[in-house]
């Protein structure tokens, strides 16, 4: 067994508030890569965030202070270019993280969001559905704290993060062989913030059959991959 791999990420931000958002992909995308998009939205009022046309959203949530924090994911069909748009239903401000896996299977899974206002973004814990396994864990949070340079949660690391000015996302990840995983929290400015944790499967064992596997840059074998919806929140 070996760990999912990330081969590229990306950042990019919107410091004028707009509701056409172009989000940065990574270099390189192959047909079979498992895409990540983190999106998160400034607060100004409630505001829907869209998924866009052939993605699939894994969790899109709201806090009381009216910001969003938005996982987006796909299968790579090798068609995409080097950016994707976003939609908001109000002009906002966003920063946004994406990520290139390979030697993954099946569809990412994440735990309920968390929200608060403090220092400590407090990722939430996570049992995916596959058990024990060399799993690949990203922690991550967006605030409008502009604490740039955050501690991360204990054994953490490879920080990917989006900033400018006062609105901020932050990324990190972990590879660990276990059934389930709690980040620690965190510690930035205090501030209103939004937190989550993913989890990415890891290549079956040899003369298993199982869906969405990339590895060494070659497709395996492939079925359709099991996807959340489409649509606005």
């Amino acid at each position: 067994m070996a760990f999912p791999v990330v081969a590229a990420t990306n950042t990019s931000t919107v410091t004028v508030p707009s509701t056409t958002h172009v989000c940065n992909l990574p270099a390189s995308i192959s047909a079979g890569d498992l895409l990540l998009l983190f999106f998160f939205s400034g607060a100004g009022g409630a505001h829907t965030v869209s998924t866009p046309a052939d993605w699939s959203a894994l969790f899109n949530d709201t806090d009381s202070a009216g910001q969003r924090l938005v996982c987006f994911f796909k299968v790579a069909s090798g068609s995409e270019g080097a950016t994707v748009n976003v939609t908001t239903s109000a002009a906002r401000e966003s920063r946004h993280v994406s990520y290139r896996m390979t030697a993954y299977q099946d569809s990412p899974e994440a735990g309920a969001t968390a929200t608060n206002a403090d220092a400590n973004p407090d990722p939430p814990s996570l049992t995916p559905s596959w058990g024990s396994d060399d799993t690949l864990w990203i922690a991550l949070f967006g605030s409008n704290d502009n604490t740039t340079t955050p501690t991360l949660p204990t054994n953490y690391a490879n920080q990917v993060s989006a900033t400018s000015s006062f609105l901020i996302l932050h990324t990190c990840r972990r590879s660990l062989a276990a059934a389930s995983e709690d980040p620690s929290t965190f510690t930035c400015g205090a501030s209103s913030w939004l937190a989550s944790t993913v989890a990415i499967r890891p290549v079956a064992t040899a003369g298993a059959q199982p869906p969405n596997i990339r590895t060494g840059g070659v497709v395996l074998t492939r079925a359709k991959p099991r996807m959340i919806p489409s649509g606005s929140f």
